[in-house]
């Protein structure tokens, strides 16, 4: 357990301040989705009618995976 607290205190060091906000918009977000029933449905419901949305976000997320780096050396 503290390896694990250990690489991730590193890994947040290597990051910079508008990673740390992503991080923390995507926390909230998911949070949210997990707690609220209805922001739940609506996501559901809207990847059921529309296919594509859900396509497009995977893409994204694959294209961002690739292309991001580390911002500084701290911690890496």
């Amino acid at each position: 357990m503290n390896e694990m607290v250990r690489s991730f205190a590193e890994w947040f060091r290597s990051k910079n301040i508008t990673s740390h906000t992503v991080v923390a918009l995507l926390i909230g977000a998911a949070t949210l989705i997990t707690t609220d029933e209805q922001v739940r449905d609506l996501l559901i419901q809207a990847t059921i009618a529309h296919p594509k949305i859900a396509s497009t976000a995977i893409t994204v997320a694959g294209i961002i995976l690739k292309y991001s780096r580390d911002s500084s050396t701290r911690g890496a």
